[in-house]
């Protein structure tokens, strides 16, 4: 009983969300050049493919087996247990735990990284590297302590990582791909486009929420054109 637009904000998410992961941007940032950058760009995204395909392979095959077994975030574990042998499950469930603690562990350090040096040493421009390791240390700390309280708060893995993908990707979106291919637009279109597209997540996600990712988007988009414009136009031309 999924609507067009609702099964459309649904696929935007995790594809819009993947192309701005720190997980990525990560990588091609610590590329040697541009070249190598782009080749495994390509490369990681057919792996990306193959990979995240494995799972979708087993709920088809698995959802036309006569099994007893729930749709809900046990349903893979609970395959594993009943299908392989004592052994080998145990080694399915170290694998997929570790592939979920290196996400999280990541992502810590990824915001730690970013508010060290994006917020805090232009306010404290004179820290010493001692001194920025421990205010990193402080800032992981507070975002594991945040990600728990998130955690505990989700109803399920999927809403969570819904959730995470779509909190504030609009803006960002915006942003990026706008910066990519042009000049347009500065410095303060960029924020109002952020600010937009995290305000538009809040809204949308509270009150029309089939289609709230994509009214993010339209919304930052408009935003961030709406204030490049008005720059333009406040630009005095010389005589």
């Amino acid at each position: 009983d999924e609507s067009f637009l609702s099964a459309m904000n649904g696929w935007m998410i995790p594809i819009i969300g993947s192309l701005f992961a720190q997980e990525a941007i990560s990588r091609f940032l610590g590329a040697k050049s541009a070249s190598t950058a782009r080749n495994a760009g390509f490369v990681a995204a057919g792996l990306y493919f193959v990979v995240a395909f494995i799972p979708a392979l087993i709920g088809m095959i698995v959802s036309n087996m006569d099994l007893n077994i729930a749709y809900d975030d046990s349903f893979l574990p609970t395959v594993a247990e009943q299908m392989l042998p004592p052994a080998l499950f145990v080694i399915f469930i170290g694998a997929l735990i570790s592939a979920i603690l290196s996400t999280v562990d990541s992502t810590l350090l990824a915001v730690a990284a970013l508010v060290t040096r994006n917020i805090i040493e232009p306010v404290i421009p004179a820290a010493t590297d001692r001194q920025r390791l421990a205010i990193a240390r402080v800032v992981t700390g507070i975002a594991g302590v945040v990600a728990h309280y998130v955690a505990t708060r989700g109803d399920s893995i999927y809403s969570l990582v819904e959730a995470s993908s779509a909190w504030g990707t609009a803006g960002v979106a915006v942003i990026v791909l706008i910066g990519l291919w042009s000049g347009f637009g500065g410095p303060r279109a960029a924020l109002t486009s952020l600010l937009a597209g995290v305000a538009g997540t809040i809204v949308f996600g509270a009150y029309y929420e089939d289609a709230a990712f994509l009214l993010s988007l339209l919304v930052a988009a408009v935003a961030f054109v709406a204030v490049a414009l008005f720059e333009k136009r406040q630009v005095v031309q010389p005589a």
